[in-house]
């Protein structure tokens, strides 16, 4: 989820940036960038310039919709979140009532 929305603020980046930027070890980055590989959600291209290899990473089409899914469901969970507390505030008043 955390990569989904990263990329989705960030756009295409490179491998090592994403590691450094969401603390995450190469091997716990790339066995989830394999996974959402896999599930459509994200492009990786490899570079082969002179000094070595190097991945950039960017959602799909697919993986833009996740990451709105995702932003969505935040956002009702915030609403409820607030609905909720001032309901327990308001209950808080009526108990001697």
């Amino acid at each position: 989820m955390a990569i989904l929305l990263y990329l989705a603020a960030k756009g295409e980046v490179k491998f090592k940036t994403l590691c450094k930027d969401l603390k995450l070890t190469p091997g716990n980055a790339w066995s989830h960038l394999e996974k959402l590989q896999r599930e459509g959600l994200i492009e990786m291209k490899r570079e082969l310039p002179i000094t070595g290899s190097k991945v950039s990473v960017r959602l799909t089409k697919k993986g833009y919709e996740r990451a709105d899914e995702i932003l969505k469901v935040i956002s009702e969970l915030s609403n409820l979140r607030y609905l909720l507390s001032g309901a327990l505030e308001g209950s808080e008043g009526s108990e001697g009532d």
